[in-house]
């Protein structure tokens, strides 16, 4: 047998950790750094896994003065992928907004992290939202948004901030029959990008992208229509940084505009030649605009 052309990637693994989030769901998180440092978590996006922040988890000045964890949210990566019952009628079973908060400060609490910035990637987005609407802010020191969402349009809104990086993909992505799921899953993946990646790094990120089932897909996209996070981030009384790129067409910039708008004192930074994933096509800049932040 031939060697592959595709090298491993170098990930170190980081301390596993699992916790109970709602309706007893396991919760997996990982830990890297110095762990006495203050603490930063990271939450993915949609169809990821803690494995998207890698560059932010081998950076070694931002693992030498912090506690760096990355949570795998429910249905993706080593969380859990059971669907536990509905907390409402009109919700999917398990996947409620309240959920997703419960399953963060499930985190915050079983690893004893005191107030943790908290790291937001696209739907991570949504999740800092409904972390402040359920818990509010007395936990965390602050937030950072990258390429993040703040509300789920339908495509026919007017005004929506999500692009056809999304919409053209995800009767695809959604699909329960399989070759038609990878197919969405290979060009959602292409449409967060403007910086193309590396066929190692892309063929790593497809592979933990597929390990999502449709089911659970599917099931993050039940979120009340008027969930409009402008109306509950003015009460984000934490520092927050806004980074999107300016060429993102899964979430449009004008979400990462209106995300800093709403956040009273928000610092907003927006990457040139730069897609959907700030932290992956541009990971030394992002570094070090995110170790600024934490050090002021």
């Amino acid at each position: 047998m031939s060697e592959s052309r595709i090298p491993p990637m170098s990930v170190p693994p980081g301390e596993q950790h699992f916790v109970t989030g709602a309706g007893g769901v396991r919760i997996a998180a990982y830990e890297w750094g110095n762990g006495s440092g203050p603490p930063v978590l990271f939450i993915h996006g949609f169809t990821q896994s803690h494995l998207c922040w890698h560059r932010q988890f081998t950076d070694e000045a931002l693992l030498a003065g912090r506690r760096v964890v990355a949570m795998d949210l429910r249905g993706h990566g080593d969380s859990g992928r059971e669907l536990p019952e509905p907390a409402a009628p009109d919700l999917p079973p398990g996947y409620a907004p309240s959920d997703f908060a419960d399953d963060v400060q499930a985190v915050i609490d079983g690893l004893g992290l005191l107030t943790p910035v908290l790291v937001g990637w696209s739907y991570g987005g949504l999740v800092i939202s409904d972390y402040v609407r359920t818990h509010g802010t007395s936990a965390i020191g602050g937030a950072v948004f990258a390429g993040a969402a703040c509300r789920l349009d339908p495509p026919a809104h007017e005004d929506t901030f999500i692009g056809p990086g999304f919409f053209e993909t995800a009767q695809d992505l959604l699909s329960g029959e399989l070759s038609a799921n990878i197919r969405g899953t290979h060009n959602f993946l292409n449409a967060c990008f403007e910086v193309t990646p590396s066929p190692e790094d892309f063929a790593f990120q497809l592979a933990y992208n597929a390990m999502v089932p449709a089911a659970n897909r599917l099931a993050m996209f039940g979120r009340p229509a008027e969930r409009f996070d402008e109306q509950v981030l003015p009460g984000l009384d934490r520092p927050a940084l806004v980074i999107h790129g300016e060429d993102d067409i899964v979430v449009f910039p004008g979400s990462g505009e209106a995300i800093a708008s709403a956040i009273p004192g928000a610092e907003l930074i927006l990457y040139e030649q730069c897609g959907h994933a700030p932290f992956l096509e541009h990971p030394e800049r992002f570094n070090q605009d995110l170790l600024a932040f934490l050090e002021r």
